[in-house]
């Protein structure tokens, strides 16, 4: 008699196996991670210095979808690997887009229409439609978290000599009337028509205002003065249901000089000459930075209606700058607001110096309880700077970048974070320390050989009611 056959035995063997082989996978890609993972290394100073801060970030590459976060608290790190990075895309602060563009004025349109001339029409039928102008309007178009669009003039401009305008009029998608170009006569170009550049007239971050957004509207331009203005804008949908307005070289279209979608008035101090940047603070309050006459910088705390809660002076400036700007950095926590201060003393921003300076500021029942400014040093940029739970030091992390090279790539790429613990009183620093990204250990540090530039990039998470 043979013996029997157990197939059930086998499967249970080659599902051992397999179970074994996934889990060895596992363990090995774990480990590889854990070779290139973020340590803490100490410099100099009392590591003790590092109790009482907590900072946070998301170690990943420029290449691929895996990334390590670490968290750095009271002097202890904790670090964790992900093989999907998507959630953290989320993490970072909300921005906003804005174009700038010259457009013809209504009370223009029509001696524009008589001078304009056809060039050519491109295969796609698209018709070059050009004219000019010695007085434009400037436009602003802007685009807000969630997809939405905002339209609004600014000033008339008089150029010496007349403007050239473009339209290029074809087939084009609902999108078209979003693209200044596309959708009527614009700016294009003019000798000795010194238009451009030309900066947006916002700061960077849009600030969370209720269940919507207000934008830091920096200087005055017509009536609008500066301050934090509530925005509201349209859909794409909205906006290519809008009516024509005007015409165009015998063709009717939305005027570029149409304004949509909302911007109006939340709080605009009577003295502020520049406003810098706002945030959205604890307990339903909104913080905006702003600059006076005398180049004094001022912290102000507005209720939800717009009522000035705290007034207090953060810093003095240097004076007669071309630009001032101000961005709020990455946080855990609304009661807290750490923004980096730069004053440019000319638009050519690579040829000219630049002032830094950290603004750190604590609000606690709509009143401030921190408010100091000190000089930033960072030998580089500087990514994130947090407070401590007293209130009356900074944990700033400078990139730190490899004095040689890398990769087969020839990019020096970034290595690390420096850090410093700096107290608000202005004296020196208490702690110097380096979070090592891990870099000199990375087995895929060549892969830039096969066209894969793995460079190192840090993102540093903020709260929810910061993000896009």
């Amino acid at each position: 008699m043979g013996n029997k056959r157990h197939p059930a035995r086998g499967l249970v063997t080659l599902g051992a196996l397999a179970a074994l082989v996934c889990l060895a996978v596992t363990a090995w890609l774990h480990l590889g991670w854990r070779a290139t993972d973020v340590t803490l290394e100490d410099r100099s100073g009392d590591p003790g210095e590092l109790r009482g801060f907590t900072l946070q970030g998301v170690r990943r590459w420029s290449s691929g979808e895996s990334c390590l976060t670490f968290d750095l608290h009271d002097g202890y790190l904790d670090t964790e690997f992900f093989f999907d990075f998507s959630p953290f895309w989320t993490t970072t602060a909300a921005t906003h887009g804005c174009d700038v563009n010259y457009v013809v004025r209504p009370q223009d349109r029509a001696a524009a229409n008589a001078n304009a001339w056809e060039e050519l029409t491109a295969e796609d039928g698209s018709r070059f439609i050009h004219t000019s102008t010695n007085t434009v309007r400037r436009m602003y178009a802007m685009t807000l978290p969630g997809d939405t669009y905002l339209r609004v003039a600014g000033e008339d401009v008089t150029a010496e000599d007349p403007v050239e305008m473009l339209w290029i009029s074809g087939p084009y998608t609902a999108s078209a009337r979003l693209n200044f170009q596309n959708a009527d006569y614009s700016y294009w170009e003019s000798p000795g028509a010194d238009l451009y550049p030309q900066q947006s007239p916002t700061a960077k971050n849009p600030v969370p205002l209720g269940d919507g957004w207000a934008l830091c509207w920096k200087r005055q331009e017509g009536d609008r003065a500066p301050g934090l203005y509530r925005a509201s804008g349209l859909t794409v949908e909205e906006i290519n249901a809008l009516p024509t307005d005007g015409e165009a070289y015998g063709q009717e279209v939305l005027c570029n000089s149409t304004e949509f979608g909302t911007l109006e008035a939340f709080y605009c101090p009577a003295d502020a000459e520049v406003a810098l940047a706002g945030a959205s603070m604890a307990g339903g309050y909104t913080l905006l930075l702003y600059l006076d006459a005398q180049d004094t910088l001022w912290a102000d705390l507005v209720d939800e209606n717009g009522q000035r809660t705290d007034h207090r002076e953060v810093t003095q400036l240097p004076p007669d700058c071309e630009d001032y700007q101000a961005v709020l950095l990455a946080r855990t926590t609304d009661r807290d607001a750490v923004f980096t201060l730069e004053s440019v003393p000319d638009a050519d921003y690579w040829d000219k110096t630049i002032s830094p300076r950290l603004a750190a500021l604590r609000v606690e029942n709509g009143k401030f309880t921190v408010v100091e400014s000190l000089a930033d040093d960072s030998t580089f940029t500087t990514l994130a700077a947090v407070l401590n739970a007293e209130g009356d030091a900074l944990l700033i992390a400078g990139e730190h970048n490899f004095d040689g090279i890398t990769s087969e790539t020839g990019l020096q790429t970034l290595q690390g974070l420096d850090l410093r613990v700096q107290p608000l009183d202005g004296s020196a620093a208490t702690y110097q320390g380096r979070l090592n990204l891990g870099g000199e250990r990375e087995w895929g540090r060549l892969a830039g050989a096969s066209s894969r530039i793995m460079e190192r990039v840090v993102d540093f998470p903020t709260i929810q009611k910061d993000r896009g």
